[in-house]
């Protein structure tokens, strides 16, 4: 169930998003929103996935390894970039600012977690 509520959450926010820039909600609920979102946050073969997985359990050496070695992870990047359209349209965006906090303000990755589990019931 927890599992359903973050990509709920997350599909909100990029929907969010999305129609503060002009989009159309419904781009978001078809194959290029809703299910590349449920592929790459539920594949363990997905980057995403990974980086996720390894940010919780090494979130030092993930940080200065991506950075180092150039390695493409849609996330780690677009959580910064999200997080600033998030300020510049002002939109209430919990889920990414909490992800923001883990890779660029290195909040433990465990109280992240806390709280989005909260955010999402």
């Amino acid at each position: 169930r927890v599992k359903k509520d973050l990509i709920q959450l997350g599909l909100k926010e990029m929907i969010k998003i999305g129609k503060a820039m002009g989009g159309e909600k419904e781009t978001f609920l078809g194959p290029a929103g809703l299910g590349d979102l449920i592929l790459t946050s539920t594949n363990p073969l997905s980057r995403n996935f990974q980086f996720g997985k390894n940010l919780y359990f090494n979130a030092q050496n993930l940080r200065k390894d991506i950075k180092e070695r150039r390695i493409t992870v849609e996330g780690f990047d677009s959580s910064w970039a999200l997080s600033k359209l998030g300020k510049k349209y002002k939109l209430d965006l919990p889920m990414i600012n909490e992800i923001y906090k883990v890779i660029y303000k290195k909040t433990p990755p465990e109280k992240t977690i806390k709280n989005l589990i909260k955010l999402a019931n």
